[in-house]
């Protein structure tokens, strides 16, 4: 079950709603799927990005799956949702997310099933007068997006499911990796704050930011 709804990408926009903002399978061969996921990045500044990613999924055995998705294109999305919405080139823009790699394991265990998700990302470099600003951003939106999915996916099952069931839990957090080990029907009690927010930042500092953001040289 678990399965059927990560694979059902044409419906992620639903399950990981606001990050996922739309989303389709383009192509599937078996194991094998391309998807297009438009996403929303909001931290200080709102980022919209359209990405494409291959995604390959494998049984280890009867109760152990493994997928590995890795991103083949990503751009940002000017003016989103707007009659001058246009893409940017690749690898320009905030650079927020330039490439994302992510490993997925599965496993029926316990009378439910435990997910465990890595992600390997790329942004652009930050330069030296907005560290302080930017690599907060940097360090803790990966983590965040991470608990959000696991989290998303947890409420997706429990939505359908018949009957609610014990809850077990096993979080690390570390640089920007996070592992949940959670059974997806159980009762959450994990904590939702996992990394350091800018919610109170200024709006006029937040503007600036993105003027001096978009000022930055391309990385070579």
């Amino acid at each position: 079950r678990v399965l059927d709804l990560v694979q059902d990408y044409d419906r992620h926009k639903e399950y990981y709603t606001p990050e996922v903002v739309d989303s389709r399978v383009l192509a599937r061969t078996g194991g094998d799927f391309e998807v297009r996921l438009r996403l929303l990045k909001k931290k200080v500044l709102t980022v919209v990005l359209d990405t494409e990613h291959a995604v390959h999924y494998e049984s280890r055995d009867a109760a152990r799956w493994w997928s590995r998705s890795r991103s083949t294109r990503i751009v940002e999305i000017r003016d989103p949702g707007k009659a001058s919405e246009k893409p940017l080139p690749p690898d320009t823009g905030h650079g927020f997310l330039w490439r994302l790699n992510s490993y997925w394991t599965f496993q029926e265990l316990d009378g439910g099933t435990y997910v465990e998700c890595e992600a390997i990302s790329l942004t652009r470099n930050v330069p030296a007068g907005l560290a302080w600003v930017v690599e907060p951003i940097i360090r803790t939106l990966p983590r965040e997006s991470l608990a959000n999915t696991l989290l998303a996916t947890r409420r997706a099952v429990r939505g359908g499911a018949a009957r609610s069931m014990p809850f077990q839990k096993c979080a690390n957090v570390s640089g920007n990796r996070l592992m949940r080990r959670n059974r997806l029907a159980g009762e959450s009690a994990c904590p939702t704050n996992v990394g350091q927010t800018l919610s109170s930042v200024n709006p006029a500092i937040s503007a600036i930011f993105s003027q001096l953001l978009t000022a930055w040289p391309s990385a070579q």
